[in-house]
C-alpha cells in the first residue's frame, strides 16, 4: 500500500499570533482558522491549501505541554508530516512487518516514530475519497 499524497504538515513555533500573521500577510497563505486541542496542551492556526490539504501551525497552551518540551530542545520548525493513505491501521500494520518504528494503538492515530523516517514524525491520515 503506498502514500497517496501529503495530508497536513505541522510546525512547531513559539508565538503561534505571530506566526500566523506572519505566514498570512509575508508569505501569502489564507487567512487562518484558530482551535485548540486542551488534550494535546496545543493552540493551532490552520492554513487551508488550494490543492488541498492544509498547514497547521501550534503552539504550547501551557509550559507543561508537550509540546513545550519539543519546542525547548529543538526550536521552532516542522513537527509532523502527515501522509495520506487508504488505510491507516493497514499501513500501520504494513509498516511494522518491515520493522518500522510505529507510534499507535489500534483505532490510531498512527505515527512513523523520527527515528524510522530521518528524524522526521510521520503522520498516516486517511486519504479523501471522492
Amino acid at each position: 500500500m503506498s502514500f497517496t499524497g501529503i495530508h497536513h504538515i505541522v510546525i512547531r513555533v513559539n508565538d503561534l499570533e505571530a506566526s500566523a500573521r506572519h505566514w498570512a500577510e509575508q508569505l501569502g497563505f489564507s487567512k487562518p482558522r484558530f482551535g485548540e486541542n486542551p488534550a494535546l496542551g496545543v493552540k493551532q492556526a490552520f492554513f487551508d491549501l488550494p490543492a488541498g490539504g492544509f498547514v497547521e501551525l501550534i503552539a504550547p497552551l501551557h509550559a507543561e505541554a508537550d509540546l513545550a518540551r519539543a519546542l525547548a530542545a529543538k526550536g521552532e520548525g516542522v513537527h509532523l508530516i502527515s501522509m495520506s493513505v487508504a488505510s491507516p491501521p493497514d499501513k500501520a500494520a504494513e509498516l511494522k512487518d518491515q520493522g518500522v518504528g510505529v507510534i499507535g494503538q489500534e483505532g490510531g492515530p498512527y505515527f512513523v516514530h523520527p527515528k524510522s523516517a530521518s528524524g522526521v514524525m510521520l503522520g498516516l491520515a486517511q486519504a479523501e475519497t471522492v
